[in-house]
């Protein structure tokens, strides 16, 4: 699995375009995924990789920015077993993402 590099642009184009939310693109707001973790880990390798060094571990924040304006947030392969610590590292993260 791969993250959307393909359609990162039509998800921009319809979010920037959209009648409801295209402002906060003018804004400059970043988007959150919850995808699979899976996605989370291959954006972490391709950042890993343009740096020119291994993945290991779980990937901090940083090394989970797909662009300067998406960053990935599942941590677990199956999101039943989130804890509640997974849910308010992911809140935190969401919260900086805001700011």
């Amino acid at each position: 699995i791969r993250p959307p590099y393909f359609l990162l642009r039509s998800y921009y184009e319809l979010w920037r375009n959209h009648p409801d939310i295209g402002e906060t693109w003018e804004s400059g707001c970043s988007r959150v995924s919850l995808t699979t973790v899976l996605a989370t880990e291959h954006v972490a390798r391709v950042n890993a990789a343009r740096r020119g060094v291994e993945h290991r571990g779980i990937p901090i924040l940083a090394d989970r920015r797909l662009d300067d304006r998406t960053c990935y947030l599942n941590l677990r392969l199956d999101p039943a077993k989130w804890v509640r610590k997974d849910v308010l590292r992911m809140l935190r993260e969401i919260d900086l993402a805001r700011s």
